[in-house]
């Protein structure tokens, strides 16, 4: 007995992903490290530089991108069956921000989180949605520290997962 019926085996075709990393001014960066890993399988590929994995399962793979010199980058992907993607991955300069956290009375906020989102990123309704998010939580005394990557558009949102408390206008 066949575990596919025919006609349906193309979507079971396998994906191609070729990651290139880039530093800001476009110059491709071999060293870094690229890991790919598959949600819910808990399946892991990796490379250096440009790689090119070949036989990916389609789904949702969350991609990481790593240098020493750089702010690390993190992106959820969604790959069709028998899709062939080429991404290119520009890795940006370490930029450190730190700040403090008011209520409206001047008490240290606590507890929450603050968040600088890229274009296109929404607020993350879980922890889960939030862990490629750059930011962290808001210390006891109110302060936060970050990385960021300098010469990338960000907005500053303060709140929990699911339960957004303020944002910036841009």
């Amino acid at each position: 007995t066949p575990l596919v019926a025919r006609g349906s085996a193309e979507g079971l075709a396998a994906a191609e992903l070729e990651v290139i990393v880039k530093n800001p001014t476009g110059v491709r960066l071999q060293d870094a490290m690229v890991v790919l890993e598959q949600e819910g399988t808990g399946a892991v590929l990796q490379g250096t530089g440009a790689p090119r994995f070949r036989q990916v399962g389609a789904g949702a793979w969350t991609l990481r991108v790593e240098h020493p010199e750089f702010v690390s980058h993190v992106q959820v992907l969604e790959l069709a069956a028998g899709a062939r993607e080429r991404l290119e991955v520009r890795l940006f300069e370490n930029m450190p921000v730190s700040g403090r956290v008011r209520d409206r009375f001047g008490r240290p906020l606590t507890g929450r989180f603050v968040w600088f989102l890229r274009g296109g990123e929404s607020y993350p309704r879980n922890l889960r949605q939030a862990e490629g998010l750059l930011g962290g939580l808001v210390q006891a005394t109110g302060r936060f520290e970050a990385e960021l990557p300098a010469e990338v558009d960000l907005r500053i949102v303060v709140g929990r997962p699911g339960a957004q408390l303020w944002q910036a206008p841009e």
